[in-house]
C-alpha cells in the first residue's frame, strides 16, 4: 500500500478537492482527502473561520500527479481577477488587523 502523506493540493471547498481526487484516481493515482479540522487545534480553526481540504498523495506519484494537474490548469495560485488583487499592501494589511470588520 502506497504511503499517502505528501500534501498535493489544498482547496476551500470540499468539491473542489474531490474534483481533483476524480481527476488524480482516472489517472491512475491514489489520493486521500482530509479536511483541516483533522488532528489540528479546533478553537484555533474556528477563530480563523475557515477549513481547507486537502489532497494527499505518495511521494513517488508526486511529479505524475503535478504535470496531470498543470495540464488541466488547476493550481495554488489565485487567477488575476481575484480580488484581493485589488488591495494593496497597506490595505491588504488593514484586512488582517480589523478582519472582524471584514467578515
Amino acid at each position: 500500500m502506497k504511503d499517502l502523506h505528501t500534501q498535493c493540493r489544498s482547496f476551500y471547498t470540499e468539491q473542489e478537492a474531490l474534483d481533483v481526487c476524480a481527476l488524480l484516481f482516472q489517472n491512475g493515482i491514489l489520493a486521500n482527502l482530509k479536511n483541516s479540522l483533522e488532528n489540528k487545534d479546533v478553537p484555533n480553526l474556528i477563530q480563523v473561520g475557515h477549513v481547507t481540504y486537502e489532497v494527499y498523495i505518495s511521494k513517488e506519484d508526486e511529479q505524475k500527479a503535478e504535470e496531470i494537474l498543470r495540464l488541466n490548469e488547476i493550481n495554488d495560485e489565485p487567477s488575476e481577477d481575484y480580488y484581493l488583487n485589488q488591495f494593496n499592501k497597506e490595505e491588504l494589511l488593514n484586512v488582517l488587523i480589523d478582519a472582524i470588520d471584514w467578515s
